[in-house]
């Protein structure tokens, strides 16, 4: 019989288990679309929390607008009759009395849809104003305080209709 050479056979080696980190891509897909989603929801939440707001604060910002061409026009027409300048005064006077009135109920039925009703339907005065400019620096406070209350006085600056008016539209919008 011949003589047959010693072979070193070994077994069969077996690979390592695969360890379950790193994932594979598809994976790391799945991970960063609930990551996402997760910063998305609260967001989301916000945008649609009531339905309609944006057309609402979109209504209020135009009948805000309405408001104030109102009042442009009747200082453009005051302006333009310049005969009795004392009547021209009060007239414009009175048309800035009332753009302020007009403001003010507008920013009263946005907050009464916005904020809790029961909280403020109570509101009128300095707590009406300083409801308004929570959150304001304490100038901004102090005026729109006395705009808000000039609403009611019989000498209203046409100044103080352009600053309520601009106030008024950042915080419809806010």
């Amino acid at each position: 019989m011949p003589e047959t050479p010693s072979l070193s056979l070994l077994d069969l080696q077996l690979p390592e288990a695969t360890g379950w980190w790193p994932p594979a891509p598809g994976w790391w897909l799945v991970f960063a679309l609930i990551l996402a989603l997760t910063l998305c929801l609260p967001v989301y939440r916000k945008w649609h929390r009531q339905p309609g707001t944006r057309q609402f604060r979109a209504a209020a910002v135009d009948e805000l607008d309405q408001y104030y061409q109102h009042l442009r026009d009747c200082q453009h027409e005051q302006r333009h009759r310049q005969e009795d300048r004392c009547s021209a005064s009060d007239a414009t006077s009175q048309a800035t009395t009332v753009f302020i009135q007009q403001v003010s109920a507008l920013l009263k039925r946005v907050a009464l849809i916005r904020h809790d009703p029961a909280r403020v339907a109570r509101l009128n005065g300095e707590g009406w104003a300083d409801f308004l400019t929570q959150g304001q620096d304490e100038a901004c406070r102090r005026e729109i305080r006395a705009l808000l209350t000039a609403g009611y006085s019989p000498r209203s600056a046409a100044s103080d209709a352009e600053q309520l008016y601009h106030f008024a539209r950042r915080w419809i919008a806010s």
